[in-house]
């Protein structure tokens, strides 16, 4: 289940996930760059998880990222990203696919590599996160889609823990996270007593955080989808994605 990730794109600026930002993005100003570079600081993972298992190295998936998506943007290819067409991930993986296409086209790793950067990727964090993953037979496309729904889960928990600690609930937080992806491990009776409470507040605690989680997981999903989407549908798929792996 998901790991915190270091490299999760600014999580307070939710609405970077939106089709309104990449749409913004269209307008290939200054404000609209800007608003491109963090909705690909949020999910560049997912690509670099695509790109190593079609066997790039490290280092060549990460400029094959920086090059995609720069070319994204100083290309105006995103102008075609229409939210009316369905989701944002499946716009991206078919760029990107029909990106990678053209890869070996070049003569070298060191002709397709981008000289300047769009986005800051921690390489050797994206690396080791790539390495903890099942080495199955898993397809590059099934894997971008579990990379896809690990990615919203750590994001929507990432928002919800910039809202418990807005209000002065950090520890508790902290402590009851894991219960949210089934890692927690510790009793009630544990809980209780790290926390200082009773277990029935441990029991109210944890209902009141599963069901923030609930709530901007689905609002994470529905902002990359296109207006009046069955949100539902697409937690499904999230979901069994993720039970795929």
């Amino acid at each position: 289940m998901p790991q915190e990730s270091r490299n999760n794109a600014r999580p307070g600026r939710f609405a970077t996930t939106s089709w309104s930002v990449v749409l913004k993005a269209n307008a290939r100003d200054a404000d609209g760059k800007v608003a491109f570079e963090d909705l690909c600081v949020a999910y560049w993972y997912p690509l670099f998880a695509y790109a190593r298992r079609k066997g790039l190295s490290a280092q060549d998936a990460e400029d094959a990222v920086q090059s995609f998506l720069g070319g994204l943007f100083e290309s105006g290819v995103v102008e075609r990203a229409n939210p009316e067409r369905g989701r944002f991930r499946s716009f991206l993986i078919t760029a990107f696919n029909q990106f990678f296409s053209q890869l070996y086209e070049y003569d070298s790793a060191k002709k397709r590599r981008p000289t300047g950067r769009l986005i800051s990727i921690d390489v050797a964090f994206g690396n080791e996160r790539y390495l903890r993953e099942p080495a199955d037979r898993e397809t590059p496309e099934s894997h971008f889609e579990r990379a896809w729904a690990l990615t919203v889960i750590e994001r929507a928990i990432a928002r919800l823990k910039i809202d418990w600690v807005a209000n002065g609930r950090e520890e508790k937080f902290d402590a009851l996270k894991g219960y949210l992806t089934n890692a927690g491990t510790e009793s009630g009776r544990e809980l209780a007593s790290k926390l200082g409470m009773s277990e029935g507040a441990v029991r109210v605690a944890l209902h009141r955080l599963k069901s923030q989680f609930g709530q901007m997981l689905r609002s994470e999903v529905e902002l990359t989808l296109e207006s009046g989407a069955d949100v539902d549908h697409e937690l499904k798929l999230l979901l069994a994605a993720l039970a795929a792996a």
